[in-house]
């Protein structure tokens, strides 16, 4: 379930200026050589009969080895009688057989905009990425440049296009980060120039763009500084304008800040970048309406959620943090249901599970320990053993832990069985998965359960 929203280390070598070696070749001819070489599908811009806006964009491509320009005619058709979360919906389809079709990996995309005065691009791969990872171009993303396009608008255009071929190219990570590299070398000092006579918003998207290239640099490279960089780009995207202007613009920026802070918050064990995720998913839930969005009103909720349970832990297991973040899982499910969105509210009432497990433990009586039991039980009614074994253990293990917790503070031989049964039934699972790391655990759980369930009278 995906709303509209979503969709090694080693350090980059300096940028060199590589000899002219893009191929342009017919539609349906292209095929990508080897792994390594990435292959760029450039239709002619919709609302524009000038072909060579789509000419000098693949020369754009020209200074780079191993990729490949692939020159159409048209691209995806958008019908202007649907909204626009449809228009895209469709035209992601479209985009999908054309990127079959043509044997490329990312299709870069651009329209005339209403104003005729600047091109709206999207860059949509062939391969989806992970869902919510820093550098992540999906059909929500866009960026717009002015008419005519100068050089710093064709290195955006050129980077993001690289940067949104990422999921599909496992094997040509050595390109990514030299295209990559001396793209954003060059827009140090150039980008700016690529906003002249954009609108705050318009400016908003070509920042975000930017951003994400370098996003992706870090993925690529490792260099932990470019993760800082993007997170600075982001937010200055922000200023200027009012979110209100262009909600959906400030949720993908938002997203996506939230999406950097917290990879570091992660890797520094920060909690004022933890914090700073948590309140940037606040902001896209204030900004999209739930009549309107609901599923990424929804995801908001649940990303901050997370991140404020992460936050808890790294502040020593805080009560007031872990309630913040339950609380924001349940209001998440007032949107997500089993019957809609099964696997997703599965997946959230798991996690809201372990989110108030962690504040019994912090906490005197059984309530807490009690929803939480009552959680897991509910998310076990979609992940059923024979149709999710996994999930099905993973839930199964953590409804053994809290039964355990109550069996203990309550003395509860009941509870204890269940616990009993709980750990053997998960344990089996994940020794027929070979998963020995996680069997370990579960024995000396088991362990402990029989050791106490012999203290009873």
């Amino acid at each position: 379930m995906r709303g509209f929203l979503d969709r090694i280390l080693r350090r980059p070598s300096e940028p060199v200026k590589s000899p002219r070696n893009t191929k342009s070749v017919p539609g349906n001819e292209a095929y990508p050589l080897d792994p390594s070489n990435i292959v760029v599908l450039v239709p002619d811009i919709a609302g524009s009969g000038d072909v060579s806006i789509a000419d000098q964009i693949r020369d754009g491509f020209s200074d780079f080895l191993g990729i490949t320009v692939v020159r159409r005619n048209k691209g995806p058709r958008r019908d202007s009688r649907r909204d626009l979360i449809e228009q895209l919906a469709d035209t992601g389809e479209q985009a999908f057989r054309m990127l079959r079709d043509s044997k490329a990996d990312v299709l870069a995309w651009g329209t005339v905009a209403d104003d005729s005065r600047t091109i709206v691009f999207r860059f949509i791969a062939a391969a989806a990425d992970t869902e919510n990872r820093p550098g992540t171009f999906g059909l929500g993303d866009s960026l717009i440049v002015g008419l005519p396009l100068v050089t710093p608008a064709l290195d955006l255009i050129v980077g993001a296009s690289i940067a949104a071929a990422f999921p599909a190219k496992d094997g040509a990570w050595e390109v990514l980060r030299r295209v990559l590299t001396v793209v954003v070398n060059r827009l140090e000092t150039s980008a700016d120039q690529a906003l002249s006579g954009l609108t705050p918003v318009q400016a908003a998207t070509a920042r975000s763009a930017h951003a994400g290239l370098v996003a992706t640099l870090w993925r690529a490279s490792g260099d932990a500084g470019y993760l800082e960089a993007a997170a600075s780009l982001y937010r200055k995207a922000l200023e200027g304008w009012a979110e209100t202007d262009e909600p959906l613009v400030a949720a993908m920026v938002q997203t996506h800040l939230a999406a950097v802070q917290e990879v570091i918050g992660d890797r520094d064990d920060s909690a004022q970048a933890l914090a700073d995720a948590a309140n940037a998913y606040w902001a896209v839930s204030r900004v999209l309406k739930r009549d309107s969005h609901p599923i990424d009103w929804a995801l908001a909720h649940v990303r901050r959620g997370l991140v404020l349970y992460r936050l808890a832990i790294l502040r020593g297991s805080q009560v007031p943090q872990l309630q913040e973040a339950a609380l924001a899982l349940d209001t998440a499910l007032e949107v997500l249901s089993g019957a809609s969105t099964p696997e997703h509210w599965a997946d959230v009432m798991n996690q809201l599970g372990v989110v108030l497990m962690a504040i019994g433990s912090q906490s005197a009586g059984l309530r807490a320990l009690e929803r939480s039991a009552v959680a897991f039980r509910r998310a076990l009614e979609v992940r059923r053993r024979d149709v999710r074994p996994l999930g099905w253990a993973q839930t199964v293990n953590n409804l053994g832990a809290v039964s355990f917790a109550i069996g203990k503070r309550s003395r509860s031989e009941s509870a204890l069985r269940e616990a009993e049964a709980c750990f053997e039934g998960a344990r089996k699972v994940y020794s027929q998965n070979g998963q020995r790391q996680t069997v370990v655990v579960i024995d000396k759980n088991l362990d402990r359960v029989r050791d106490f369930l012999k203290t009873l009278p």
